[in-house]
């Protein structure tokens, strides 16, 4: 299955396949699409999950298994809704800043108003680009420990908070990820610039 339709059905039409006419018209761009490099390394990613095996288990802890990686696709369909949303909070905020930029005097008031504005829509830059972040860490989180070859002494103090609440502790066999996970190497999650860039480039990719 496309990684488009995969990861995008739940949030709108443009993931939506109706009739064997309208698979063969976009067959060639769902291949396009999964080959982009954006794209390869969520699929990579997303596979590794998906081949992940426990050690051993009985079949409540193998159904249990199956259920966190329906939750690690659910959480990579989150990520990818929300780079789409910041792309449009980016490119809003854009036009807003150009109109305030064209309608500013030299009064002090209208300065003054300006810088204001200015303000507001730094913030809500910096809360769009927060949204996104979250998302990202929640999900390197979720995956790392339930499925990452991680710190022996972090995994063994998360697991002991696992089962003082009563959720299960799998044999799972870890895995090695890439540095970020869920981005290229070459992405700086720490950096706005970086991270934004990223996103902005997976959702031209998916529109």
């Amino acid at each position: 299955m496309s990684f488009l339709r995969e990861f995008r059905s739940q949030f709108g039409e443009e993931g939506e396949i109706t009739s064997h006419a309208q698979e063969c018209m976009n067959k060639e761009k769902y291949e396009n699409i999964d080959q982009s490099p954006e794209t390869k390394h969520l699929v990579s990613v997303k596979k590794m999950i998906m081949d992940a095996e426990l050690k051993s288990g009985d079949e409540q802890e193998l159904a249990e298994f199956e259920k966190r990686k329906e939750e690690v696709n659910r959480l990579l369909a989150e990520i990818i809704k929300k780079t789409s949303d910041y792309k449009k909070t980016i490119m809003y905020l854009k036009k807003q800043h150009e109109a305030v930029g064209m309608t500013k005097s030299n009064s002090k008031d209208d300065i003054k108003e300006y810088q204001e504005e200015h303000e507001r829509l730094g913030k809500s830059r910096t809360a769009s680009h927060n949204v996104l972040l979250d998302a990202i860490k929640k999900t390197i989180r979720y995956i790392n420990f339930n499925f990452g070859d991680i710190n022996r002494n972090l995994l063994d103090k998360w697991e002991e908070e696992q089962e003082e609440r009563g959720n299960m502790v799998l044999d799972v066999k870890r895995i090695k990820f890439p540095k970020n996970i869920i981005c290229p190497d070459d992405v700086n999650l720490d950096d706005r610039k970086s991270l934004g860039a990223w996103a902005i480039k997976l959702t031209d990719v998916l529109k």
